[in-house]
């Protein structure tokens, strides 16, 4: 199957949070330092599809960081355009908010939607375009996720568990690792569909009922973090499978001096 430029839509979907953290980039203005670098990474990077490129800030309500950010709203990267969303800092999910929040404001929007954390760099040119072939080139076995990463336990992350080339449902907490990766519209509405709590997340409840006061640190169950982020696909009856390389990403934190 050849896929070209215009004939899809993708979103890359990449997750900010510009407030202190234990490994790098550790402070704000690192953060920001890193955010240039994406950016320019994405505007020289053929992803070999249309994508455009979907920045959620995990806002702490600082004015300075919105600023900053807008003023990228709507610039070009290569093949497509960059989208600022801020997400307000109600809940504790992570990354993996903000992937299902950019989601639900825009589904109707992209055939195909790629997920990735900030300190993850793509490193070479056609790598959405292949992992959309690799995510339809079998059709018959339900798959419901491309898992681009296997991290290589510096950290503390165990290798995935394989059976038969996919991540073995057996392990029980079969995921993908950071949620990076690609799946489709059509497999994210039925995995919410199938997994209620799916899309039930505090952000997404303070947009359908914007006059519920929301407390602080609700969404702490199973589905929140980054085991249930693709794991819940799992309990929707789908598949996981591992990209074909981890040499097409470079995940900075793990090859960084923390």
């Amino acid at each position: 199957m050849e896929y070209k430029k215009n004939n899809m839509k993708v979103a890359k979907v990449l997750a900010f949070y510009f407030g202190d953290r234990r490994y790098y980039p550790k402070t704000k203005e690192g953060t920001i330092d890193l955010f240039k670098k994406q950016i320019e990474n994405h505007r020289i990077i053929d992803p070999g599809v249309y994508q455009d490129l979907i920045i959620v800030n995990h806002d702490k309500g600082e004015e300075d960081i919105k600023t900053f950010l807008n003023e990228y709203d709507g610039q070009d990267v290569f093949n497509g355009k960059i989208k600022i969303i801020h997400r307000p800092l109600i809940s504790p999910d992570l990354s993996f908010g903000s992937y299902k929040y950019a989601f639900y404001l825009l589904q109707d929007k992209y055939d195909y939607w790629f997920f990735s954390e900030d300190d993850i760099m793509v490193l070479n040119n056609n790598i959405t375009k292949k992992m959309i072939y690799y995510f339809n080139r079998e059709p018959n076995l339900n798959l419901g996720f491309i898992a681009a990463l296997n991290y290589n336990g510096k950290l503390g992350h165990r290798a995935y568990p394989l059976e038969d080339g996919y991540i073995s449902k057996a392990d029980g907490y079969a995921h993908a690792h950071g949620g990076m990766g690609l799946t489709s519209t059509k497999i994210m509405k039925k995995v919410a569909e199938l997994v209620p709590e799916y899309l039930q997340t505090p952000n997404i409840q303070q947009i359908n009922h914007p006059q519920i006061q929301i407390p602080e640190n609700l969404y702490k169950g199973e589905h929140g973090y980054e085991i249930g982020f693709t794991n819940d696909f799992v309990k929707a009856g789908f598949n996981l499978k591992p990209f074909e390389s981890n040499d097409y990403f470079l995940h900075i934190r793990e090859n960084t001096t923390l």
